[in-house]
């Protein structure tokens, strides 16, 4: 089965109205409750529906049936089956990955902020180098920050996995980058404004996305 990336723009999507209850989990209206901020709420209702739209259309699965749990490390994952996927947000963009073996993926709005000010901490020298001397400083930046997430997510261990532990060469992503022993294969999207990359344990991955827009998901 072939790995395939889903971008859904949440900006024009409208929860006045909507019966929230009847079309996302108790726990994700819960999670909306909390939320102070509408487009955090947006862009939490739009992860849940664009998944359960996705495994209906694409997959003639229903979420309620596959069940979801949370590894130890916290990525979410079905009960049940044999699908992976994962999720991802940022400004009004949600990202979506479903594939047959695990997959980490990540999304992030480009803003200019002091992102020097991160580099020691969270890049060893060579990546520090390479951004600082791009064209681009800032999305060289952001596209390094996305392939880590993406890395991490794979994992499992999310952001208890030290940002400095995964070193990368932007230059050889398809030869793979080690952790723990392992070839980690990621690829970075063109996608304007955002950075969007996805990683797995093997070569096969998808060199596109599909947009949904927001009314096919109700």
């Amino acid at each position: 089965m072939e790995t395939r990336v889903y971008l859904m723009d949440t900006s024009d999507i409208d929860l006045q109205g909507l019966d929230l209850k009847k079309l996302i989990s108790p726990e994700r209206y819960q999670a909306l409750s909390r939320y102070r901020f509408l487009d955090d709420k947006k862009r939490s209702y739009a992860s849940e529906r664009l998944l359960r739209y996705i495994l209906k259309r694409d997959y003639g699965q229903s979420l309620d049936c596959l069940g979801l749990t949370r590894e130890q490390g916290g990525k979410p994952k079905f009960l049940t089956g044999d699908l992976h996927f994962n999720l991802s947000h940022s400004g009004k963009w949600v990202a979506l990955v479903v594939s047959s073996f695990p997959v980490g993926i990540d999304v992030e709005e480009i803003s200019s902020f002091a992102y020097e000010d991160l580099l020691e901490d969270y890049f060893t020298p060579g990546e520090s180098g390479y951004i600082l001397k791009s064209s681009s400083p800032l999305r060289a930046f952001y596209n390094h920050w996305s392939v880590k997430e993406s890395i991490m997510k794979l994992d499992g261990r999310g952001l208890s996995l030290p940002a400095k532990s995964i070193d990368l060469n932007m230059e050889t992503l398809e030869k793979g980058t080690s952790l723990d022993g392992r070839l980690i294969y990621s690829f970075v999207y063109k996608l304007d404004g955002y950075a969007l990359s996805l990683s797995a344990y093997t070569r096969e991955l998808p060199v596109s996305y599909h947009i949904i827009k927001s009314n096919e998901i109700g």
